[in-house]
């Protein structure tokens, strides 16, 4: 799987309340680590919107699958300062996402939760090693 491709998974242990599907990615921060997300469809159509709404804050340069920390160029006095930019693949089609650093946590705070989807969707190391 290419970093940045957005693939639907089944939720394996699914909780009360909890989503039946999820969106998975690897995405690796600008110049950083790598690492997994889940989203859920709600999550990932906030973030375009997000994105839509504020195409000022978009960064140029970022390549398919990677993150960064942006400002927030047009901000409101209650808006947070910067956003974290995502550029990712769905359906073939690339998208850009606007996240905050709370929406951030709670993706990888889902990813900790549901370490049994990571493992199931990841790729073997062999295909890593070329990613």
């Amino acid at each position: 799987m290419s970093r940045g491709t957005l693939r639907e998974t089944q939720n394996l242990n699914r909780k009360f309340g909890s989503s039946k599907v999820y969106l998975f990615c690897k995405v690796q921060e600008q110049y950083g680590e790598e690492e997994y997300w889940l989203l859920t469809n709600n999550e990932l159509e906030e973030y375009i919107d997000r994105a839509t709404t504020n195409i000022e804050d978009l960064k140029v340069g970022l390549d398919c699958g990677e993150f960064s920390y942006v400002s927030n160029n047009w901000r409101t006095e209650t808006e947070n300062t910067y956003y974290i930019c995502a550029k990712l693949v769905l359906e073939g089609e690339n998208v850009d996402l606007l996240l905050t650093e709370s929406d951030l946590e709670g993706l990888r705070y889902r990813v900790s939760q549901n370490e049994e989807d990571i493992e199931a969707n990841k790729e073997s190391w062999l295909t890593d090693l070329f990613d």
